[in-house]
């Protein structure tokens, strides 16, 4: 009875928020313009908001050993830089390499992730950059300098306009007044998993709502049997300290089993 009270919960969960189970954006994402690029069944992904006409719009993104500038949407100038989307320096900014021009731009799908790529740059250099959706940040930069292929630098962007859009909808209005230190400006919508658990409560919440009036009025019961699966919910507190009490012990290394809701003699029988 209680394996099937929780399997039924798992469908009503799922059957509430369906969005969760679905794959939205599907195939691969094709270069459409600058910055935009189109999956197989119409969704885009569209990084315009985060461009910074004429200088970067993520500076001195280190490595650990180099700084990089990064624009995503129109090329930039600095230093001997001239003309680029990507440009790398030394720590004491003696010298600069492009690693990248919007000429070269296009995107890659691989797997789930889909990566923006600028090639052009000086002695063969590329830049190559994870997009990953992140619906409560506006955009942030990492650096992690050239990986397996030489002179191909990789980033990661995490960004509210790194993920897909419906067909026909466009990108979320940037945020007008970012919080410095990291906390947003409180518009940022709910993520699914927040949405989930709120749709999980509200049902258990029904639950145990309409299963007490239905035990009560229905059924005439008293006491702590108007309360839906009574027995289930009385036993979880015993589960929980038998299962603590088992690990404790596996920890120090006692092959005394604890079994039977609370802590008996009882020991578990060995293989």
């Amino acid at each position: 009875m209680t394996r099937r009270f929780v399997f039924v919960l798992c469908l009503l969960a799922t059957a509430a928020f369906p969005r969760l189970a679905e794959a939205q954006a599907q195939g691969s994402c094709i270069f459409t313009e600058t910055c935009k690029c189109r999956y197989d069944n119409g969704y885009t992904i569209d990084l315009t908001p985060l461009d910074s006409v004429g200088s970067p719009r993520f500076e001195s993104v280190s490595d650990g050993e180099y700084f990089y500038d990064v624009n995503l949407c129109s090329s930039f100038s600095m230093t001997s830089c001239t003309g680029v989307t990507v440009c790398q320096s030394s720590a004491d900014g003696a010298w600069t390499y492009s690693c990248g021009v919007l000429s070269g731009a296009s995107f890659s799908t691989e797997g789930d992730t889909v990566y923006y790529t600028f090639d052009g740059g000086e002695d063969g250099r590329k830049s190559k950059i994870q997009l990953s959706c992140d619906q409560n940040d506006e955009g942030t930069m990492f650096a992690y300098g050239d990986g397996p292929v030489e002179l191909e630098y990789d980033f990661t962007l995490y960004s509210r306009y790194a993920c897909p859009l419906d067909p026909g909808e466009g990108p979320p209005d940037p945020d007008p007044d970012p919080d410095p230190d990291g906390g947003g400006s409180g518009g940022a919508s709910l993520s699914p998993g927040s949405i989930l658990l709120i749709v999980v409560f509200a049902l258990l919440v029904t639950y145990f709502i309409v299963g007490t009036l239905v035990l009560k009025v229905g059924l005439h019961a008293e006491g702590r049997e108007i309360v839906p699966q009574v027995v289930f919910w009385t036993a979880i507190p015993g589960l929980i300290k038998d299962g603590v009490l088992f690990i404790c012990n596996k920890i120090r290394g006692r092959d005394d089993g604890v079994v039977g809701g609370g802590g008996g003699d009882a020991k578990y029988d060995k293989l």
